[in-house]
């Protein structure tokens, strides 16, 4: 089985750095294939050429899928390559509307996304409400896998021990946040609720993860801080979630992408609203415990829901396998 993935962006960084993560899994869990980056989305001539040097690699590769990992122009792009076992993987704003994007911007992606709904012969969500919005005549060929988490990276450690390996203050109340993207990842609610937080808590600092962040470093960064927060826009599956609840950190997040059905009733998590006043109580909630050595099951609820790279793996390669044994 030979696929060829399609991901937007330079593949450096954090730039979608879960969907990298997967192929590397499936790499490894025996299924062969080459990744292409597509680096514009917006320059017609770059497209050109871009589906000039795809077209080259197929013509090498022979694949017997093409996959894109995330719609709008990429998965448009994918689809325009016309080979008759395309994939696209949806992951949130591709088909979600994004209130801090701009109405043309939202109209361009949404369009984009559904037209190229046409065009595939399965298509991978990260929630069922994500696939709630695909027309229901494609819900067929529509599937929800969220992508997964690597339980052996993203593992437990104690919180001294990884701030002492960041060279953090020990005593620092810090509350991580994944800000790349930062309008649809609403940097400026967590900062307001961080400021009122402040209110009780002095020495709470907000570490925000920007695109530019070695990927390697984030497992340490996660076990390091004393909550993950989350107050998005749009989501699909978010991948910070999982990987908190991987390493048994707790969570502060909004109802948002799939995170009510993650979230509800595990221990060591609480859903709000995007507002920055009753965010703020929630840390004030979680701190006032911090000396408790409260025990939580984050962790448990991660391997009980199945949310591992493994598992999301085996389903997409049990995708791959019906779509190849379809004529």
């Amino acid at each position: 089985m030979k696929v060829l993935w399609i991901i937007p962006g330079d593949g450096e960084g954090s730039s979608f750095i879960f969907s990298r993560r997967q192929i590397r899994k499936l790499q490894e869990m025996g299924v062969e294939g080459e990744v292409y980056f597509l680096k514009s989305r917006t320059n017609l001539f770059s497209l050109f050429r871009a589906r000039k040097e795809v077209k080259q690699i197929m013509k090498q590769l022979k694949p017997d899928i093409v996959h894109a990992h995330y719609g709008s122009i990429n998965g448009l792009f994918t689809t325009c390559l016309k080979h008759p076992k395309t994939v696209i993987t949806f992951q949130g704003s591709d088909l979600n509307t994004t209130v801090s994007e701009s109405f043309l911007r939202n109209k361009i992606t949404k369009l984009a996304s559904r037209y190229s709904l046409k065009r595939t012969v399965a298509n991978l969500t990260q929630s069922q409400a994500l696939k709630d919005l695909i027309p229901s005549k494609y819900h067929y060929k529509s599937h929800v896998i969220p992508l997964g988490v690597d339980e052996d990276v993203f593992t437990p450690m104690p919180r001294d021990k990884a701030r002492a390996t960041l060279a953090w203050n020990q005593q620092d109340l810090v509350v991580l946040f994944n800000g790349n993207n930062p309008k649809i990842k609403r940097l400026d609610i967590a900062s307001a609720a961080i400021e009122l937080t402040r209110k009780q808590f002095p020495t709470t600092r907000l570490e925000v993860l920007s695109g530019a962040m070695d990927p390697e470093k984030i497992p340490l960064m996660l076990n390091a801080s004393n909550v993950v927060l989350l107050c998005s826009d749009s989501e699909g599956s978010p991948t910070i979630i999982k990987e908190a609840m991987a390493c048994n950190v707790p969570i502060v997040s909004n109802i948002v992408g799939d995170t009510e059905k993650r979230l509800t009733n595990v221990k060591g998590a609480i859903l709000t609203t995007q507002d920055p006043q009753d965010i703020a109580k929630h840390l004030v909630e979680f701190f006032r415990q911090v000396d408790n050595n409260p025990t939580y099951n984050l962790r448990e609820s991660f391997l009980t829901q199945h949310l591992s790279g493994t598992d999301s793996c085996q389903n997409t390669i049990q995708v791959y396998k019906t779509i190849l044994n379809t004529k």
